[in-house]
Formats: structure tokens, sequence, C-alpha cells
């Protein structure tokens, strides 16, 4: 974690007060090994290989509410095929044709200028952050899979990008101040999340740590007369991992509450990808 986004981190448990950092190891500015503490309640969160590890309390209690029981249930049952799996997606033949087109479409979405800070929220094993990134200031790659992050480092170390910190948490409850970024991005995670109103906290995160007038770009699984002929509407994978897909009604609808909605195409064969702004005043809704 570079020394600079220290400051840009909250507790993700939502408490008021102010976090402290503990470096153990630390080289060129940033830490690779130490400890966040945060006083209000109690939580540690590890700075391990560089990669901060800030899960909210309800992914790691034993002990949890009846009401979000299956909800944690199917995000930590996701955790765990995203762990088993990163070594072998980025070998996905079809995910790298996908991405041939998906990516500069993004990038085209997106419009990245060199003095953007960028969140991208659910990087994987960063296939587009070492895109991303050096078209960029600086990037905060958030992702739930902490061996999925363990590759993303490694292919930015790889290439020499020193520009991207990368922290372990779920997208529904980011530890990260309000009004950070410039531009933000989030390419087929959305679908992922696995209620309704989880994925109205994941649009509204990425609203709230949003600069005003901030582009946002946000693509998700289409629900077509195309999709209907070979899959759900809702449902898991063969790999167990939840999914839900969107009308483009009812995507656009979901994420104006949240944000103002510029453009929404489903050009992406069975993706909707949307380009937003958050607005410039504090009005809309915030789950």
């Amino acid at each position: 974690m570079r020394q600079e986004t220290f400051p840009l981190l909250r507790c993700p448990n939502r408490c008021p007060n102010p976090l402290e950092l503990e470096t153990l190891t630390e080289k060129q500015g940033r830490t690779l090994t130490g400890f966040i503490h945060c006083a209000g309640c109690g939580s540690h969160f590890p700075i391990e290989d560089g990669i901060t590890r800030m899960m909210p309390k309800e992914l790691h209690d034993q002990q949890i509410t009846p009401e979000i029981e299956a909800e944690i249930r199917q995000k930590k049952s996701e955790m765990a095929a995203r762990d088993n799996e990163a070594d072998d997606y980025d070998k996905m033949k079809n995910l790298r044709l996908f991405g041939k087109v998906e990516i500069p479409y993004t990038l085209g979405q997106m419009k990245l200028r060199p003095t953007d800070v960028l969140l991208e929220a659910g990087c994987g094993t960063g296939r587009m952050t070492r895109v991303f990134a050096p078209k960029c200031k600086s990037v905060i790659a958030v992702d739930f899979s902490i061996e999925s992050l363990k590759r993303c480092r490694r292919k930015l170390e790889a290439e020499g990008i020193t520009n991207v910190d990368l922290i372990q948490a779920d997208n529904c409850a980011m530890p990260l101040e309000s009004e950070i970024f410039t531009v933000a991005v989030s390419c087929g995670v959305l679908e992922h999340v696995p209620t309704a109103k989880g994925r109205g906290m994941m649009v509204s995160e990425m609203a709230r740590t949003s600069q005003p007038k901030a582009t946002i770009v946000i693509s998700a699984y289409k629900h077509s007369l195309y999709t209907r002929l070979f899959d759900k509407k809702e449902g898991e994978h063969r790999t167990g991992i939840y999914y839900y897909r969107y009308s483009k009604p009812e995507f656009h609808k979901m994420l104006t509450e949240f944000m103002d909605v510029e453009g929404l195409s489903g050009v992406l064969m069975y993706y909707y990808t949307a380009r937003c702004t958050r607005p410039s005043h504090h009005g809309r809704k915030h789950v």
C-alpha cells in the first residue's frame, strides 16, 4: 500500500473513528506488511505482501443475523470459488477472445486521462487493471478474492506498474472515504452480488466514493431474447457462483436511483454497459 493511500481508507464496519497504521516492512514508500487498527470496533486489518485486507466483520463472524445469513453464505461461497479458479481464470479462451472487444470498448466509455484517480470495483486477477493503470494517475483496485488479488499483484510487478493499490474488500462496504475518484469502473461484477439490496449497495458505494461529476462505467449480465435461449434470469453457474441478469429497463431504473445514466448499450453480447456520472448534489438514494 502506498503511503498516500492510507488517508483515503476508512473502517469497512462504518466506524467513525480514525484508523491507525502500523508498518512492519516498507519499500520505496509502500507498506508491504503491517496492520491497520480501528479503535472504534477493535478490528485489525492486515497488510500482507502489499495487499491491504479490509473485509467487513460479517464476512468473518461465525455468528451472523438470520436476515443476512443467506447473502453472507453466498458471498463466502463465491469467495472460495474465485480463490480456487484464480490460477485458471486467465487461461479461459473465450474470456481472452471477449476481452479483445470488451477492453477497448470499456476504455472508450471511460475516457481515462493522465490525471485521473480510478476505482476498479471487482478487479479479479487484473486482466483489465494492467491496461487501465498506465492510462491514469493512480488506481485503487478492490476484490474479495485474495488469490485473485495475489495473481493481479504478480502481473503488475512483472510489468513494472507501481501506481496501483490492491485492497481485499466487499464492494458493498468499501473501506474508502467519500468523493475520492474521478473515474470508477466495474466490469461483469454486479450480477454476482446475491441480493437486490446488495447490488444497490454496490452501486451506491461506487457513487459515494466518486467525486461529483465523475464518470462511472458499469457492466452487468443482460437478460434478452438471445440470453433466454441458453440461460435463466437468475441462478448459479456450475462453479456455484450466483448470477442475476438484468433487462435493459430494469438495469437503467436501478442505476438512476444513485447516478445519472448518460448511455446504456448492449453491444457487448451478453452484457449491458452503462456510462454514468455521479450527480453534483447529494440528493440521490443511498442504501
